[in-house]
């Protein structure tokens, strides 16, 4: 019979805190944006405001979602 080579848990514990650290930036860049573009839409469509503020709302998402991503990753180093 052979045995299964042990797998080094300090590896696994590193793939796997990599892999949540990329679902928690992909989160903050899909879901900050997504809601300056939702904003900037609900505005630009509803309230009758200039389609710029679509724009401007969406890189104000984007910003944050930068600045979040750049605050995690901070405290993870």
């Amino acid at each position: 019979m052979e045995q299964e080579p042990e797998k080094n848990p300090s590896s696994q514990k590193n793939a796997l805190k990599s892999l949540g650290l990329f679902f928690v930036v992909l989160t903050d860049l899909v879901g900050y944006t997504g809601v300056g573009v939702a904003i900037g839409y609900y505005l630009w469509a509803k309230q009758g405001a200039p389609w710029w503020v679509l724009l401007l709302t969406s890189m104000l998402g984007l910003g944050l979602a930068f600045y979040q991503v750049y605050i995690v990753t901070k405290n993870d180093i």
